[in-house]
């Protein structure tokens, strides 16, 4: 038997070699009791595309038979629990009734009990079935010898079709439906039974039955005759040629010829039944409805209150059965990016949510306001819903008072869903995303089901059978697995890390004569750990098999630690040990004592040589071979007079005086066992083994011990393919072809999203790959390399951070001395540095020890050799070394005055890539300290920047400004510039010299957290793994950059993008309110949004001009406002009065209230969308003026305000969307709370700048926005 014979067996029975068909739908009964107590089969229906005779195709199966898969005895017999996978010539295939599945398999375990694993997984299902939860029964799918058993039997024909078929086409059928209900005057009660007639449908087909490219979609729109409701009907009906013309000239131009079809009917359900006779006839893949529930209900409760059985409406004759189900997805109900409502009917046709797809395809992205068609429209069309003759109609009562421009209203809203999903594909993306996972397209959004099939789909393309889900707690039938899971899932672990922007120091851009900002900043790079929790899994081989357990140190063991919990004192051990700092560990988890100590201690023994023992016995404790190491270096350099062999035996008895072990456990939750163990031993086996630490305290197996399993390629693959497709998109984006960029963008997204949201799923505790051990490893892993980045990065260009006691002092000192130089201090210095110079830089990092020593520090840098004083002085003082070194300012001058152009920092000209190369090289050596700081998470989170202005999960954004003028002035000219670019402009010329400075600064910061990862793969032991990368890559240079309060927010000028160059500048908006659309009007965005990127966040600030702008742009809107502007009113759908529990409580439904008890002739119909208005009316004196100016407004007001229902006055008033606000109005409206409203937008940008941006008078009315500066 071959590996493709233990494939799970395919559903569809198709002739051998027929494979170019495309599996379009599936829906499963259940077996139904029957009037005798039977039950009958159950059914799977298949709907397939079969492309080479461009027919759809249908199979019914009843009582289908699925796979299974059972471990074999001998392999069972190994492990106490089920395995992550196994390979399929490790297990047994069997196939069985998918209805009976796990009654087959309770049989098979009850009759081969062999371990105390089988009598438990047994006694709790037995247990759960007297207690009459049937659910229990499923509980075996956690037996450890089931695989691939618990699959739901409609994605299992998804996973089956790509194993077996590869469809040579991926064409999709898809049409669009919207309908009008007529509930003029209806009551809720009626509504809800379905009483208010169906006044219209129209579904537009918008392809050609045999699947040709050039095609007229057909436009069919279904009315309900009723001459009497609606009068103007009969015209209509009369001149219906008419219409059709005007439906072409309407519509032709912005969609394509179509063929219009306008069909009436006395009858409702005859309307329905004709509808779906054609859908029945055309057999759409898919139906798009813009907010399903509405439509599709409305029609199911239509049938209802006719008597029909709904079912018989949507189901096919074909399928011999009538059947539907609405499921309506209560968990998010309001929150349409998660929401899951789902229509299943037996049909050809699959019908699905166009808003709900459009929302979840866009989720975490920018924001696009409200889900509303009307809305979308105008986004991505630049369309909008039909508008009204007259300001009395609106939907409710269109079909009475405007019959013509009803249908017409009809009409077009289906165009909109025909126009939107030509432009952004979503029913394909979705449905393909699934069929790639193997799952239907109900759940391919959902990141728990979608990723466990694409897994599943992944083991057997390798040759493996996956686990099951064992984290489902089937007895109280929980649902866990179906949970949306964010793509940045991980900030609900242990979670990432973001910068605090109140530790930024003053280092950014001169805003107010000589005053620096600490939030605007310009020459920023990035450098983004390229997919970091995706390559965090494939270089550590993390994964449930491949554990060897976490470390758990229950009891506290110093004031030193931080961790409270035994967990993560156990990773904050494995931390400290990675850092190498041998003195503090020991201090801190042994009870050793400090550095300062021993030397002192040992300054008065050495003068009592007799009194010491030599120890002539070995100690064979690893910690003590680092641990000493570390101490006889340090005091060889403090007593250079003193016998190496003395000093050794002083550090071997002080050790074994000392030391304090410390008991701790090590516990592997995949297999479920605890060791005993200590930190001295932790340590001894960590030399020895050289297992994987990630700093959650969890251990890992190498690669080389395990293999490359295969969940682990099924994640490399992806992000193969995610690079190659960013590629591409960014080569679109470069060309300006934006509608392939935003194709190719998606698609790597899907790819991004897949791989990352492999690491969030295991996070949640109902998912298939559900392992706390797992998902803080990723997670602290994700931490650590982040935190070292900005730790390098700060100290590397400013030099910015504190010794925390004299340990971390001489472990820094001890770690330069050794380095073994290799470059001429004669050669590349220009002068030496004195022991004085190098005691006054070290000074400057120890302001936080409390008991610092400086005499001590004195004694020690006077006995080290001149190259490690240079060394000292130079480490982390890099602008000082450059300006210190004729030798590197040359070999900057020649690189940059023979390079031409210089975009791509991964790319320098190979000429002359040898003196970037070799200045790199040597700057390192003198700078950079190459070794990783203790607390290195708690220095992210607490310790000032001067450098890194962004920290943001995966990512450092780094100021070189400073940098790049120093570079300038020491190695660069005017000469040199103006030789660059020959014949080209002055400002063209600089912008490319710019570029090439801020390149040379890329490349060395690259290259420098390129060394420390190689070292830091070194101590955790994957500098060997086969898969996976640690790199830092700088994707953007920022021309300026406004840091915001808060997570993710920023605004940002770019010009270079992974290389390639934008002259204009590309702006970009995170996090601010100012850009969401639902904030302000477009034209009010923009002239905010030009202001900032002109003034502000631009190479030229000016703030004063970007407040003078501000300035003129609030009165602008209140002049604006004053002159009855509507689009800058609010809007606001208000409901009926019975859609509320507290109505007069609600202050649109009020503002509706007070119009129409003011305007009864031109009474708002509710539900209505209406324009708001804000006015604050408590009494007759608030509104005064109007006694003089419109007194009959004035006493119909007074006479208002008596209302009982508006007793706390009134504070909005509704204006119709089609009329102009009234005069009296604009005399009386609060116009300063509205500006308010807008000039509240630019606040957080003006706070970023320290300005004072609120002023009240002692009335507490805004004089202005805008009127000091702090």
């Amino acid at each position: 038997m071959t590996i493709l014979d233990k494939l799970p067996k395919p559903l569809l029975n198709l002739p051998e070699g027929k494979d170019n068909i495309l599996i379009t739908n599936v829906q499963y009964l259940k077996p139904q009791k029957l009037e005798d107590g039977s039950y009958s089969d159950d059914q799977l229906f298949i709907v397939y595309r079969d492309f080479d005779t461009k027919k759809k195709n249908l199979q019914i199966i009843s009582n289908p038979t699925t796979s299974f898969y059972k471990a074999k005895d001998e392999v069972q017999s190994q492990f106490k629990t089920q395995r992550e996978f196994l390979p399929l010539d490790q297990v047994d295939r069997i196939d069985a009734p998918y209805r009976n599945l796990p009654k087959v398999m309770y049989n098979i375990l009850k009759d081969n009990i062999k371990s105390e694993e089988d009598k438990a997984v047994k006694m709790v299902i037995d247990r759960a079935l007297e207690l009459g939860k049937w659910n229990g029964i499923k509980e075996i799918h956690k037996h450890k010898g089931f695989y691939f058993s618990d699959y739901d039997i409609l994605d299992y024909v998804y996973l089956t079709a790509n194993l077996y078929y590869r469809p040579k086409e991926f064409t999709l059928t898809k049409s669009y439906l919207d309908i009008e209900s007529d509930i003029y005057g209806a009551s809720r009660f009626d509504i809800e039974r379905g009483k208010p007639p169906i006044s219209a449908i129209t579904t537009i087909y918008d392809y050609d039955i045999n699947l040709n490219k050039k095609y007229k979609p057909k436009v069919f729109t279904f009315l309900y005759r009723n001459y009497k409701r609606y009068p103007q009907q009969e015209k209509f009906e009369n001149h219906l040629d008419e219409f059709i013309e005007v439906c072409h000239e309407e519509f032709d131009h912005k969609y394509g010829e179509a063929d219009y079809h306008i069909l009436l009917f006395d009858d409702e359900i005859e309307m329905m039944y004709r509808m779906f006779q054609i859908q029945h006839l055309l057999k759409p893949d898919f139906t798009g409805i813009w907010n399903m529930p509405y439509d599709l209900l409305t029609m199911h409760k239509k049938s209802m209150y006719h008597q029909i059985p709904p079912e018989v409406l949507f189901s096919h004759p074909d399928f011999k059965k009538a059947w539907c189900h609405y499921h309506l997805d209560e968990r998010y109900k309001n929150d349409f990016k998660n929401r899951g409502d789902t229509f299943n009917c037996l049909s050809y046709t699959k019908y699905v949510d166009q808003m709900m797809f459009y929302a979840a395809r866009r989720k975490g992205g920018k924001d696009y306001g409200s889900n509303g068609l009307d809305n979308i429209a105008r986004i991505e069309l630049k369309e909008k819903k039909r508008q009204w003759n007259s300001s009395a109609t609106n939907t409710i009562n269109a079909a009475i008072r405007e019959y013509f421009n009803f249908v017409l209203y009809n009409i077009n809203d289906v165009w909109l869903l025909a126009g939107i999903e030509r432009k952004v594909g979503d029913i394909d993306d979705i449905f393909f995303k699934g069929y790639d996972s193997g799952t239907r397209i109900d759940k391919a959004n959902r990141q728990t089901v979608s990723l466990k099939n694409l897994w599943s789909l992944g083991h057997f393309e390798k040759g493996y059978v996956m686990g099951n889900n064992i984290n489902i707690d089937y007895i109280s039938s929980s649902k866990q697995e179906d949970v949306v899971i964010d793509e940045e899932d991980e900030e609900k672990l242990k979670g990432a890390l973001v910068g605090d922007p109140t530790n930024l120091n003053k280092t950014g851009e001169k805003i107010f004569g000589d005053k620096r900002s600490d939030r605007l900043f310009s020459d920023c790079i990035d450098l983004d750990a390229a997919a970091m929790y995706p390559n965090t899994k494939l270089k550590n081989n993390i994964a449930r098999s491949t554990q060897y357990g976490r470390l758990i140190i229950k009891g506290k063991v110093s004031h030193l630690e931080y961790g409270v919990t035994p967990a993560l004192r156990g990773g904050e051990f494995v931390d400290d040990y990675e850092t190498q700092d041998w003195i503090k560990l020991g201090v801190k988890w042994f009870k050793l004592r400090n550095i300062e100590d021993y030397i002192e201690e040992y300054g008065k023994w050495s003068k009592k040589d007799n009194i010491l023992i030599f120890y002539k016995d070995k100690i064979h404790d690893k910690f003590f071979e680092y641990w000493s190491d570390k101490m006889i270096n340090i005091l060889k350099v403090m007593y250079p007079d003193k016998k190496e062999s003395n000093i050794k035996s002083f550090v071997k008895y002080v050790y074994r005086r000392d030391i304090k072990d410390v008991k701790a456990i090590i516990y592997n939750n995949y297999d479920d066992i605890e060791y005993q163990t200590t930190l001295l031993s932790v340590i001894d086996w960590i030399a020895e083994v050289r297992p994987i630490m990630t700093e959650s305290g969890t251990f890992f197996k190498r690669h080389d011990e395990t293999g490359i399993i295969p969940g682990l390629l099924i994640l490399d693959n992806l992000l193969k393919q995610r690079k190659i497709l960013k590629k591409q998109a960014l080569d679109f984006k470069e060309a300006g072809d934006m509608d392939n960029f935003r194709i190719f963008d998606l698609k790597q997204n899907r790819k991004k999203v897949y791989a990352n949201s492999e690491y969030g799923v295991s996070g949640n505790s109902g998912a298939f790959n559900y392992n706390y051990h797992i998902a803080q490893s990723v997670t602290s892993k994700g931490q650590t390399l982040i935190s070292n980045a900005m730790t390098l990065f700060e100290d590397f260009l400013t030099d910015t951070l504190q010794f925390y006691d004299m340990n971390e002092l001489f472990h820094y000192c001890d770690n330069i001395i050794r380095e073994i130089p290799n470059y001429d201090d004669s050669i590349v210095l220009n002068e030496n540095k004195t022991v004085d110079q190098v005691l006054k830089r070290l000074k400057k990092k120890c302001s936080k020890i409390e008991n610092f020593d400086e005499d001590l520090l004195r004694k020690y840098i006077e006995n080290i050799p001149q190259t490690a004083l240079n060394k000292l002085y130079y480490k982390n003082n890099l602008r000082k070394f450059i300006s210190d070194s004729d030798y590197v300012q040359n070999l900057l001058r020649k690189f940059i005055s023979q390079t031409s152009t210089f975009m791509n920092p991964e790319k320098p000209l190979k000429r002359t890539a040898k003196y970037l190369e070799e200045a790199t090289n040597i700057i390192l050596e003198y700078c950079h300290y190459n070794y990783h700081y203790y607390a290195r998470v708690e220095r992210l989170i607490k310790s000032p920047r001067n450098s890194v202005v962004v920290i943001d999960t995966d990512s450092n954004i780094i100021t070189v400004k400073d940098l790049k003028d120093h570079i300038d002035t020491i190695a660069g000219s005017k000469v040199n510039r103006i030789k660059i670019i020959k014949n080209e402009d002055e400002e063209r010329v600089s912008e490319s010299y710019k570029l090439k400075i801020i390149n040379v600064i890329a490349v060395i910061l690259t290259e420098a957290i390129s060394r420390s990862l190689k070292k830091f793969e070194k101590i955790t032991n994957v500098e060997n793994s086969p898969i996976g990368t640690y790199s830092f890559k700088n994707e953007f240079y920022f021309t300026s950059l406004l840091v915001g309060e808060g997570k993710k927010r920023y605004l940002s000028n770019y010009k270079l993008q992974e290389g390639k160059y934008f002259p204009k500048g590309i702006t970009d908006v995170k996090g601010f309110d100012f850009m969401k659309i639902s904030a302000a009007p477009e034209r009010l965005r923009k002239e905010i949004e030009s202001i900032i990127f002109k003034h502000i966040v631009s190479d030229k600030v000016d703030i004063q001009k970007a407040l003078k702008k501000f300035l003129k742009l609030e009165e602008s809107i209140r002049q604006d406002l004053l002159k009855g502007d509507k689009e800058l009113l609010s809007l606001s759908k208000v409901n009926t009065l019975d859609a509320y529990k507290d109505p007069f409580g609600t202050g649109q439904f009020k503002a509706v209230y007070v119009w129409n008890s003011l305007y009864p002739d031109r009474e708002i119909q509710l539900p209505a969308v209406v324009n708001l208005v804000k006015v604050d009316i408590k009494t007759p004196k608030d509104i005064s003026i109007l006694s003089v100016e419109d007194k009959e407004m004035f006493d119909k007001i007074v006479e208002v305000l008596k209302d009982p229902n508006l007793k706390s006055g009134i504070t909005q008033i509704a204006i119709p969307l089609d009329q102009e606000i009234p005069e009296w109005v604009l005399k009386i409206m609060d116009v300063e709370t509205m500006v308010q409203k807008y000039m509240n937008l630019i606040e957080p940008i003006l706070d970023c700048l320290g300005i004072k941006s609120v002023y009240k008078t002692s009335s507490g009315k805004y004089i202005s926005n805008i009127v000091e500066i702090g």
